[in-house]
């Protein structure tokens, strides 16, 4: 009797390991292939910009990583001579724009190293601010803040506000349910 209600819960077991194992990894799912997102080579986001007219003068190629999204980052100036930045990367092997900003239509960055700073984050240990698009599909235009060390510590504000938009950790060991002040 013993050996059967063992061989009960043993089974229960195995198909529950299973079961869980198919909804985290599936299956059938060779065709499928997660890839990192691919970016215009520096020479050919400099030649896109300005074969289209984005730009007349580039000065900063940079790949960003706004938490998820990746982006190849051109800045410059347009044909008045405004300072103008464009995001940019490939699609099906051909260059897609996600838009384009002029930093003086949004707050100021001194603003943003300020509101960061309320945080308790000090200048010296912000590791990445810059101008960016959100996601890849919402028009959102933000300010993103990578601070320095191991956690990852993201914060994105509004581009034209300042207002917070939205705060995370890279590194999943530092997430907390708790609110904190």
């Amino acid at each position: 009797m013993k050996w059967k209600a063992l061989l009960i819960v043993t089974a229960m077991v195995v198909l529950s390991v299973g079961a869980v194992f198919l909804l985290l990894y599936g299956f059938g799912r060779d065709d499928q292939s997660v890839k990192a997102a691919m970016l215009p080579s520096d020479e050919e986001a400099k030649q896109y910009v300005l074969d289209n007219k984005l730009l007349a003068d580039v000065r900063e190629l940079q790949k960003i990583r706004v938490g998820g999204p990746t982006f190849k980052m051109v800045t410059g100036f347009d044909e008045k001579g405004q300072e103008k930045i464009v995001w940019l990367t490939l699609e099906k092997k051909a260059i897609k724009s996600y838009g384009s900003v002029f930093p003086k239509d949004g707050v100021a960055k001194e603003q943003i190293i300020a509101q960061v700073k309320e945080k308790g984050i000090e200048q010296e240990n912000i590791r990445d601010i810059f101008i960016a698009p959100y996601d890849y599909i919402s028009d959102k235009i933000v300010w993103f803040v990578l601070k320095k060390g191991e956690k990852g510590h993201m914060i994105w504000y509004d581009f034209k506000t300042g207002a917070p938009v939205w705060e995370a950790y890279q590194e999943p060991t530092s997430w907390s349910l708790k609110n904190h002040e």
